[in-house]
């Protein structure tokens, strides 16, 4: 287990970005969900950890993971992957409910 804050955050963000890529990846609707929900779940608690953080410490993760997982979630809900050179759309097929759900991140 992982002290509550910052730290933890970042182990958080970097999983979902790896669950965002591998959803995006998945040719099986039902299996694409499953890893999907585990990525949202894991962007939500990151930006939780990244709240309990002690306020004179980490100041600059504490406004930057938030931020991140937003981003990150906004692509899985699009359906895309980032790589270092480009992004890719895994998915072809995007809900209007998902569209609105990734324009709704940055509130």
């Amino acid at each position: 287990m992982v002290a509550p804050g910052c730290n933890a955050a970042w182990l958080l963000l970097n999983h979902a970005f790896f669950l965002t890529e591998i959803a995006a990846g998945q040719d099986d609707d039902e299996d694409r969900q499953l890893i999907a929900l585990r990525a949202e779940k894991a962007y939500q608690d990151a930006m939780d950890q990244a709240g309990n953080e002690h306020p004179k410490q980490m100041l600059y993760s504490q406004s930057r993971l938030p931020q991140f997982a937003k981003i990150g979630l906004a692509l899985l809900y699009l359906g895309c992957r980032v790589s270092v050179d480009n992004s890719w759309l895994g998915i072809t097929d995007i809900s209007l409910d998902d569209i609105r759900k990734a324009k709704n991140v940055r509130a």
